[in-house]
C-alpha cells in the first residue's frame, strides 16, 4: 500500500494558490464594482451636459426669434427627428410630419394639425344641501351640481400651426346643465402669431382672457375639482372669456411680459361688465349698446418667472380690467389681481407645487331714478391658496383655502346676498394618476357662508367629490397631460 506524504513544501505551496484565487477574485470584484461607479458618473456627466445643450438651444432660438428669424425652421434642422421637431422636407420636397399629426405645403408655407383629442371630466358625490342652495356654493359653471352625477365636461380641442405665421387653437366644450339638458359651448377659437419680430405677439379670437393663473386655463388642467370661489363671484361660473385681440410682448432671456387686451363687454360670460343675465348687489342689468371703443372691456397683465434654485420654477403675475358695467349708462368696473406660482422638483420623482391668488373689484352702482336710488359702489376681495405634494409616482395630495369678503351694500344687504356674503371654505385632496390623461380625485369641502343662516339656520355646509377624468388623443405636447396649460 502506497502512503500519499505532504510535505511542508507542497502544503506552503497549496495554501499559496488559494489565497491567489481568492485575492483574485476580490480584485476583479473591486474592479467591477469601481467600473460600475465610472459608468454611473459618466452617465450623470453626459446627462447635464444634454440639458445644458438643450437650454443653450432653447436661449438661441428665442434670440433667433426676437431678431425676425425663422425659429421653428432652425429649431428642426438642430433638433432632427426628436420632440422639438415639426417636420422637414426630402430631397423631392415631400414634407415630413415630425412631431405634428399631418403637414402639407402650401406655396412655400407647411399648414400642420399638431394635435386633436377629447378630455372628459365627470363627479358623483355628497353635499349636505340640497336645491338652490347646493348650487350655490357650487356656483362654478362646471363644478358638481350636488348629490348623485354630474358631467362636468366633454372638450374636444385641436391645435395647428402655419410655419412662419400663426398657430391656432380651438375648443368647444359639451356638458349636462343643472336640469340635465345638453349644452355645447365654444370656448377658445384663436389665432397667434409666431413670428413677429423682438418678441411681440398678436393673438385673435375667442379666448379665456389672461387674467391670473386659474382664469385662462382648462377643466382638465384644474388641480382641484370645483372653481375657486371668488373666481366664481367676479367672473361668473365658466370663467371671463370673450371675443378681442390681444398684444403680447417677451424680450429675449428676459424674465419680464406684458400683456395689453381689447375685447367685448357684452355676453353671459362677462358678469362684472354688460352680462345680461347677472346681477350684482342687487341692482337689476340694463341693456346697453356698445356705442364705442370706450365700451369695451381692457385687459393689462405683467409677468415675472425664473428661476430661484436648481429644479424650481416661480411665475407672478399682475393684471388689471377695467370696463363699462350694466347698472348705468356711465357705471363702471375696475378688477386687480396678483398672482404666485412656485414649482419645485425633489428628488425621488417628487414635486411640490403651491398656487395663489388675489382678486379685487370696484363695482359702480349707476343711479336709477325710477327707484330713487343715487350712485354709489361697492368692493368685493378675496383670495385662494393651494399646495399640492407629489409624494410617489401616480399619487399626490393637496389642500386648498378660500376667503370670500366685500364691502358697501345694494340693494340687498351684504350679508344676505349669497354672492357677496362672507365666505370660506377649505378643501383636502387625494389624487391619484391611472394614467397620462386619467385620474381619479377625491375632495372634501367644508363651507362657511354668512347668508345660509337665512336659508338653512346653519352657516356651514359639508360636501364629498369622486371625481374621474380621463382624455384620448395625439399629437403635441398639449395632450401630454402637462398642468397649467393656456394660451
Amino acid at each position: 500500500m502506497c502512503k500519499v506524504q505532504f510535505g511542508p513544501f507542497r502544503i506552503l505551496s497549496a495554501l499559496l494558490f488559494i489565497a491567489l484565487i481568492c485575492i483574485g477574485q476580490d480584485v476583479s470584484a473591486q474592479t467591477t464594482a469601481e467600473r460600475v461607479k465610472l459608468l454611473e458618473a459618466t452617465l450623470q456627466d453626459l446627462l447635464k451636459r444634454d440639458e445644458e445643450k438643450d437650454r443653450l438651444i432653447k436661449n438661441l432660438l428665442s434670440e433667433v426669434k426676437s431678431l425676425g428669424g425663422d425659429a421653428k425652421a432652425l429649431s428642426s434642422t438642430t433638433h432632427g427627428k426628436d420632440e422639438h421637431d415639426h417636420g422637414k422636407h426630402d430631397d423631392h420636397g415631400k414634407v415630413e410630419t415630425g412631431n405634428s399629426l399631418f403637414a402639407k405645403k402650401v406655396g412655400n408655407k407647411i399648414v400642420r394639425l399638431d394635435s386633436i383629442g377629447v378630455n372628459t371630466a365627470m363627479t358623483v358625490g355628497h353635499s349636505s344641501e340640497t336645491g338652490a342652495v347646493a348650487r350655490t356654493l357650487q356656483g362654478g359653471g362646471h363644478d358638481p351640481d350636488g348629490t348623485g352625477f354630474t358631467l362636468q365636461t366633454a372638450d374636444f380641442g385641436m391645435t395647428g400651426s402655419v410655419d412662419g405665421y400663426f398657430d391656432g387653437e380651438f375648443h368647444v366644450a359639451y356638458f349636462l346643465d343643472q336640469d340635465g339638458e345638453s349644452k355645447v359651448e365654444v370656448e377658445e377659437a384663436f389665432l397667434r402669431t409666431n413670428s413677429l419680430p423682438i418678441g411681440l405677439e398678436i393673438e385673435a379670437g375667442q379666448q379665456f382672457l389672461e387674467f391670473g393663473a386659474f382664469n385662462p386655463s382648462h377643466l382638465h388642467d384644474w388641480d382641484f375639482i370645483d372653481q375657486p370661489v371668488i373666481l366664481t363671484r367676479m367672473f361668473g361660473g365658466d370663467g371671463i372669456r370673450q371675443t378681442g385681440v390681444r398684444l403680447g410682448w417677451r424680450g429675449s432671456n428676459s424674465p419680464l411680459g406684458l400683456h395689453f387686451g381689447a375685447y367685448n363687454s357684452r355676453g353671459e360670460t362677462m358678469k362684472s361688465f354688460l352680462a345680461a343675465d347677472e346681477t350684482i348687489g342687487g341692482r337689476t342689468f340694463r341693456s346697453q349698446d356698445v356705442l364705442g371703443f370706450s365700451d369695451l372691456v381692457y385687459l393689462a397683465r405683467l409677468e415675472l418667472n425664473g428661476e430661484l434654485w436648481h429644479g424650481s420654477h416661480i411665475d407672478l403675475g399682475f393684471s388689471g380690467l377695467t370696463g363699462p358695467n350694466a347698472t348705468g349708462n356711465d357705471a363702471s368696473t375696475q378688477i386687480a389681481g396678483v398672482d404666485l406660482r412656485f414649482e419645485n422638483k425633489l428628488s425621488g420623482g417628487r414635486k411640490f407645487n403651491w398656487q395663489s391668488e388675489f382678486l379685487f373689484r370696484q363695482y359702480e352702482l349707476g343711479s336709477d331714478n325710477n327707484l330713487d336710488l343715487l350712485s354709489s359702489h361697492i368692493e368685493d376681495y378675496g383670495f385662494y391658496t393651494q399646495a399640492t405634494y407629489e409624494f410617489a409616482p401616480k399619487f399626490s395630495v393637496g389642500i386648498r383655502y378660500e376667503l370670500a369678503m366685500g364691502e358697501g351694500h345694494g340693494v340687498t344687504d351684504r350679508q344676505a346676498d349669497d354672492d357677496r356674503a362672507d365666505r370660506h371654505r377649505i378643501s383636502p385632496m387625494l389624487r391619484w394618476a391611472f394614467a397620462p390623461l386619467g385620474d381619479v380625485r377625491l375632495q372634501y369641502n367644508y363651507d362657511e357662508l354668512d347668508s345660509l343662516d337665512a336659508t338653512t339656520g346653519e352657516t356651514n355646509a359639508h360636501a364629498v367629490w369622486l371625481g374621474l377624468r380621463f382624455g384620448f388623443g395625439a399629437g403635441g405636447e398639449f395632450w401630454a397631460g402637462d398642468h397649467g396649460h393656456k394660451h
